[in-house]
Order: C-alpha cells, then sequence, then structure tokens
C-alpha cells in the first residue's frame, strides 16, 4: 500500500530537472501564456521546480503536496493532500497544474479530486502516467490515455 511515507527523501531525489521535464515545463508555460493566467495552483508539486520557475517569471504560484519531503523548491507551499477537501475558494485560481499525481491515486479517488480540481479553476492542466514507474512502483491507477481522457474531459492533457 502507498502511504504518505512512500514518498520520502529518496523517491524525491529521483526527480531532476530532466529533459522530460523540462519539456513538460515548456508546454505548461505555453497554455499558461496563452491564457493569460497568472493565479497558479499546483496540485502534487514534488520539489517544487516548476512552481518556482514559474514564479521566477511572475506567476503567483501557490504549491501542494502531502509529503513532508515535498515543496522544497516551491516558494509558496501547503502541505495538503488532495484526496482532501482543497482549502481554496471557487475558481480562485487561473489555471490548476497537476502533473504525474492522478495515476499515483487509487481508482476509487479520482472522482471527488477531479471535481475538486474543476471547481478551482477553469483552466486544468494535466499529465498522467499509463504505466508503471520503472524506478519506483506507486502508480496505483493504471489505464490507457482514451480512459485517461474520458475520465478528464474539460481539462488540457498534455500528454505526449
Amino acid at each position: 500500500m502507498i502511504t504518505k511515507d512512500s514518498y520520502d527523501t529518496e523517491y524525491y531525489s529521483r526527480i531532476e530537472r530532466s529533459e522530460r521535464n523540462k519539456r513538460k515545463f515548456k508546454a505548461v508555460l505555453n497554455i499558461l501564456k496563452e491564457s493569460n493566467a497568472v493565479r497558479i495552483l499546483n496540485l502534487g508539486c514534488g520539489n517544487g521546480y516548476i512552481d518556482k520557475d514559474l514564479s521566477d517569471l511572475g506567476y503567483d504560484v501557490t504549491s501542494t503536496d502531502f509529503s513532508d519531503y515535498a515543496g522544497k523548491f516551491a516558494p509558496k507551499f501547503i502541505k495538503h493532500d488532495i484526496r482532501e477537501k482543497l482549502p481554496f475558494g471557487d475558481k480562485e485560481f487561473d489555471a490548476v497544474i497537476c502533473l504525474d499525481v492522478l495515476e499515483h491515486l487509487l481508482e476509487n479517488e479520482l472522482e471527488p479530486v477531479i471535481s475538486e480540481i474543476c471547481r478551482v479553476s477553469d483552466l486544468r492542466i494535466i499529465e498522467v502516467g499509463f504505466r508503471h514507474e520503472k524506478l519506483l512502483s506507486t502508480h496505483q491507477t493504471i489505464h490507457p490515455k482514451e480512459w485517461w481522457t474520458e475520465k478528464l474531459k474539460g481539462c488540457v492533457l498534455i500528454n505526449r
């Protein structure tokens, strides 16, 4: 079973500024620029690299994650488990970023989380993994892209 302790220093030390993550950042940035979004919520921010980079570019980024080891580089970090109601108002953010997070949840946990994501912003930028991780096995909900596309209607999927 995956617990908060599964996402420890070792887990986050494996998340670096890889070429894949740089491409992901560029995709997110292009969408944010096109939408004129300023207030951003990043759910499951991990180390907070993306949050720091966006903040350095002038975006107002609020970052959340449930791990005690997350948010190291995030300028504005709130420890929060996204399986719980988000502590933000309706449409409080111009955009929500949720990258490589939802597949870590159990399938029966997805609906309320997606509902909350939709509640806090009209622009939802999401990336999900379609298979098990090679390094650490923390993906709980594995489905093909078509399944996720249907589940996340109204969201912008940046998966390749």
